[in-house]
């Protein structure tokens, strides 16, 4: 694992060894590397904590140097052998010394007096050192102290085994450690090595999961390993399920690759460019159905040239999947006496008929764009399965209009006639219109009379047949030569009613046609005598006439905004004759 805690080794003369702590044995026990490799050096050194210290923090020097003067004390950069030889390269160490002297980028130093042996760096051999030095080889002293035990905290990651290699990727590590600090370093936990004592009871043979010992020297990076220490086996286990996603998708498509391509099926179609749009559906939904039939192994788009190119284990999975995907544009010529009828109103019709069978649209081309004579061009949009559906269904809707049409072809207008006026329907329902108007035509006849003894009216004429009879000729009926033909035996009633009850009225009609000009000699009488006068009134005796039955008469109007007191009048053979009320 690509981490480590950087620090210094001591050597037995005071010298500084920079270089790196890989690897944990025990509380006491650390494994040391130099920088750099060096022939007769050995690679790691086991290490105590009191000879290693923190390298000092560094300072941006400038192109000058580091701002020393004469005087103080400072560490000098050597790793010149003794001899000279290139083959006795050692690694670079700081020793300490005091600059005499400083001339440009150069300065004198004198080395202290060295300490006593350590037991760890007393193989070293010392190097040569010289007095006069650059600039660039000389730093300031490092104050920080040397390293022992309780400087070290640990924290263990309870890794699940099958997130285990993923741990220990390069990557993954980095990631943890940008986000606790630069100095920590990773271990797994083996049964060689001894655990710190807060550690100890940890059960290491714990099959289920691998643990990873922590170990840095900075209290904030271990609060931070604790914090993200759930994070960091969430985010390994969604990392995980990808890749196996991944891998399972591989290995199928290796399996498809591996199977001879004359196996399957394979279908080529284009598609107008202007319906590509169609075939794909929205969001890509017709391509996902048509790769979820059963047998469907591919299914390609070419947008260049407008061409799906489907693949499948056998015939019917490719046609069903062609079926969701082919999508084209075709006309059906209608009859124009039954566009109307089939569109509806509204469009309610055709709209039903675009949901029933699946199409896009349905576009009613314009007069000008008629080909065939008498026809009009209906232009469907959709799959080629959706298309022959609406033709069947326009088909069936145009046969059934044209026999309908025949059937009501043998239909004379006289019978027709004769059947909605009341002959042949014994059990016909009375038409409303012509009890009103019959109802109109009494109440007109009674209310209005000429001298020829002929009412007229808008609803009622009454007329001399040639065998002499009085007949009623209603807005819904007929004169003949024979007589009149009634719209309905109740009106005919009523108008025998009304002719009784003029006559026990003695009310006489003028027998001399209409030419007379003249009122009739006697007044007529209503349905009850007017009340005597009484002795003590003076009564105008005057002639009583009908008021007007017909509202745009000259009488006044009886509904709102009429002034009932105001006298009526009418003109009778122009004669004007005014009564009072």
């Amino acid at each position: 694992m690509n981490c480590s805690i950087p620090v210094e080794l001591i050597g037995s003369f005071g010298e500084a060894y920079p270089g790196y702590i890989v690897d944990y044995k025990a509380p006491d026990s650390f494994v040391f590397r130099f920088v750099e490799e060096f022939p007769g050096f050995p690679g790691d050194i086991t290490v105590l904590p009191a000879c290693l210290r923190k390298p000092p923090i560094c300072v941006v020097c400038d192109a000058k140097g580091p701002d020393v003067s004469v005087g103080d004390c400072v560490e000098v950069l050597a790793g010149k052998s003794a001899t000279n030889e290139l083959n006795e390269a050692l690694p670079p160490s700081w020793w300490p010394a005091r600059i005499t002297k400083r001339r440009g980028d150069f300065a004198i130093v004198e080395f202290c007096a060295c300490g006593e042996a350590s037991e760890v760096s007393r193989a070293f051999p010392k190097p040569h050192l010289e007095n006069v030095v650059e600039i660039n080889q000389i730093r300031h002293r490092n104050s920080e102290q040397l390293l022992s035990e309780s400087d070290f905290l640990y924290h263990i990651f309870n890794v699940p085994q099958e997130l285990v290699g993923l741990f220990k990727e390069a990557s993954n590590i980095e990631h943890i450690v940008r986000a606790c600090g630069q100095s920590m370093l990773f271990c797994q936990v083996r049964e060689d090595m001894k655990l710190p004592l807060q550690f100890s009871n940890t059960n290491i043979s714990e099959g289920s999961v691998t643990k990873f010992l922590v170990v840095c020297t900075s209290p904030e990076t271990k609060l931070k390993a604790e914090t993200i220490d759930n994070d960091v086996i969430r985010m390994l286990r969604q990392k995980h399920c990808i890749l196996h996603q991944i891998s399972e998708l591989s290995r199928r498509l290796k399996e498809v690759n591996s199977v001879k391509s004359d196996e399957f099926i394979c279908a080529e179609f284009s598609v107008e460019k202007d319906l590509v749009g169609h075939s794909i559906g929205a969001g890509g939904a017709n391509i996902r159905r048509a790769r979820s039939v059963d047998g469907i192994v591919s299914v390609i788009l070419n947008p260049d040239t407008c061409t799906f190119k489907v693949t499948g284990k056998t015939k019917e999975a490719v046609e069903n999947a062609k079926k969701l995907l082919e999508y084209a544009t075709e006309a059906m010529q209608v009859p124009q006496q039954y566009v109307a009828r089939i569109v509806g109103q509204k469009n309610h019709q055709i709209q039903a008929l675009v949901d029933r069978v699946g199409l896009a649209r349905i576009r009613v081309q314009a007069a000008n764009e008629v080909t065939v004579p008498n026809c009009v061009p209906f232009a469907f949009t959709g799959t080629r399965s959706a298309i022959s559906d609406a033709k069947i269904l326009i088909n069936f809707i145009t046969d059934n209009l044209k026999e309908i049409d025949q059937l009501q072809a043998k239909i004379t207008p006289h019978e027709c006639s004769r059947f909605y006026n009341g002959e042949g329907n014994r059990y016909k329902k009375r038409d409303p219109s012509s009890k009103s108007d019959s109802a109109k035509g009494e109440r007109t006849f009674r209310f209005h009379q000429m001298d020829s003894g002929q009412a007229t009216d808008n609803g009622m004429t009454t007329a001399t047949t040639f065998n002499g009879d009085a007949g009623g000729c209603f807005r819904s009926g007929r004169v003949t030569d024979t007589g009149t033909e009634h719209s309905d035996s109740t009106s005919y009633r009523n108008f025998r009613r009304s002719t009784h009850r003029r006559r026990r009225n003695q009310l006489p009609l003028s027998r001399g046609g209409g030419g007379s000009d003249e009122p009739s000699s006697q007044p007529r009488q209503e349905s009850l005598p007017p009340p005597a006068p009484r002795p003590e009134e003076s009564i105008l005796q005057s002639e009583t006439i009908p008021r007007l039955g017909s509202r745009h008469g000259g009488g006044g109007r009886r509904g709102k905004g009429g002034n009932r007191n105001q006298t009526p009048q009418a003109d009778i053979g122009g004669v004007s004759v005014i009564t009072e009320s």
